[in-house]
């Protein structure tokens, strides 16, 4: 096995694996938790530690994928990197602008009616995005474990 090829499967494994975890995650730290509030920083801090992981495996899963391509592209390379590149997308979302708006929005939710409403809407969609990512991720590892076995 090509060392590019493995870098791919670490990236995509990892980073996949961490959104399943997640998805885990949530629910107990919500329910055991002494408060929503408390709960929310807690896994607001596990969110921007994660997010810090999903970089460095989306930089490895593309550039594992990348560097395994011959030319000409199957279209079947094209579907992948299509689907690499909207986990990609919804990553530079949530980190760039969802997550840190949510988090300038916290301190003014118990103060401020139209701070909460976004606050929730904004929560509701990033919820979303983490699914979806999530869901587009399994895809993906499913189609590039069916796409190599089919090459071997």
């Amino acid at each position: 096995m090509r060392v590019w090829t493995v870098v791919f499967w670490l990236g995509i494994s990892v980073w996949v694996g961490g959104l399943a975890a997640l998805g885990v995650a949530a629910p107990t730290i919500f329910r055991t938790a002494p408060s929503r509030e408390t709960a929310g920083e807690i896994f607001g801090a596990v969110l921007r530690s994660f997010s810090r992981v999903e970089i460095v495996c989306a930089f490895l899963a593309a550039a594992g994928m990348v560097m395994t391509w011959k030319r000409p592209l199957p279209a079947m390379e094209w579907v992948r990197a299509a689907m690499l590149a909207v986990m990609i997308a919804m990553l530079v979302i949530l980190h760039a602008w969802l997550v840190p708006s949510m988090d300038e929005l916290r301190p003014q939710i118990h103060t401020n009616e139209k701070s909460k409403l976004i606050f929730t809407a904004r929560h509701r969609f990033s919820e979303g995005l983490y699914k979806a990512e999530l869901l587009a991720g399994l895809a993906l590892i499913a189609l590039s474990a069916w796409s190599s076995r089919r090459a071997a």
